[in-house]
């Protein structure tokens, strides 16, 4: 029996581990959205999530949801890691960064829609931070999309599919 759902797993672990650490989620002006912004103002997002989404126009709720979730986004490549041994881990993994990177498409594609628009700002400012050495995270756009969203989305959809595929081990 073939182990390729093993090695898929693996590919879109380290896919979503670039797009999230490595290349800036969103970014210009020497600021940019990414995994390790959150981790720089996670003591602000505890503190101030409610305010941030009241800043953007939405009820203080979506700033406690959107905490969650970019909480569970910034552990999904430990996830995806782990669906190498169990399916499971590789679909919770690729939940948060399908969301986040869905958001941000919207956000950017149809900026009409207003739900789109105000989440994607509100992630954006529990994200970002300036960057370090105006270097790191990079900062790839690629027209009005960033290659870091490009990557998560297409992390999190070959690990929905490596969660499909055969392993060797029966379980």
């Amino acid at each position: 029996m073939s182990s390729s759902g093993k090695y898929l797993a693996l590919v879109s672990a380290i896919i979503v581990i670039v797009g999230t650490y490595i290349i800036a989620l969103m970014g210009s002006l020497g600021y940019a959205s990414s995994g390790i912004g959150f981790f720089q103002n996670i003591s602000d997002n505890f503190q101030y999530s409610d305010v941030y989404a009241l800043g953007v126009g939405l009820d203080s709720w979506y700033g406690y949801l959107t905490l969650v979730i970019l909480i569970i986004f910034a552990l999904s490549g430990i996830f995806l890691l782990l669906g190498m041994k169990y399916r499971i881990a590789s679909i919770l993994g690729a939940i948060c960064p399908l969301i986040v990177g869905i958001i941000y498409l919207l956000a950017t594609a149809a900026p009409d829609i207003q739900i789109t628009l105000q989440l994607g700002m509100l992630i954006g400012a529990q994200t970002s931070a300036p960057q370090i050495g105006e270097v790191f995270p990079v900062v790839v756009n690629m027209g009005d999309y960033s290659l870091g969203t490009i990557l998560i989305l297409s992390g999190a959809v070959l690990a929905i599919i490596a969660a499909v595929l055969p392993r060797e081990d029966s379980y």
